[in-house]
């Protein structure tokens, strides 16, 4: 149940295929080749992250999934969008607020 009803969220504020289903980041044919060639300043990362047509579309998924029992996440501009679409990212400070105190890891020391 929990599956349909993010796909709901997802569907709702996504941005979609023809076929409905959310549109995902891909890296554009410059990029790919740039990685083939080993270039070290070939971008990394968002690829398969599900667009979002702008921050607030992002943002109110993002208070979805989470009502849904999923992890605080948070908006951002995507580094390769043109047009200025947006993903979510896991929000760090936002999870260690909502966890209990003996439940936030602790640096190790030693190293």
């Amino acid at each position: 149940m929990v599956d349909s009803d993010r796909g709901r969220v997802l569907s709702r504020y996504a941005r979609l295929m023809r076929s409905g289903r959310p549109e995902v980041c891909r890296p554009g044919r410059r990029e790919i080749e740039d990685r083939e060639r080993g270039a070290a300043n070939a971008a990394a990362g968002s690829d398969g992250k599900v667009i979002y047509p702008d921050r607030d579309a992002a943002e109110c998924a993002a208070r979805e999934l989470e009502a849904l029992g999923g992890r605080p996440q948070r908006a951002y501009l995507c580094g390769r969008s043109r047009r200025g679409h947006f993903h979510l990212t896991t929000d760090l400070v936002a999870e260690r607020r909502r966890a209990p105190a003996g439940m936030i890891p602790r640096p190790r020391s030693g190293y």
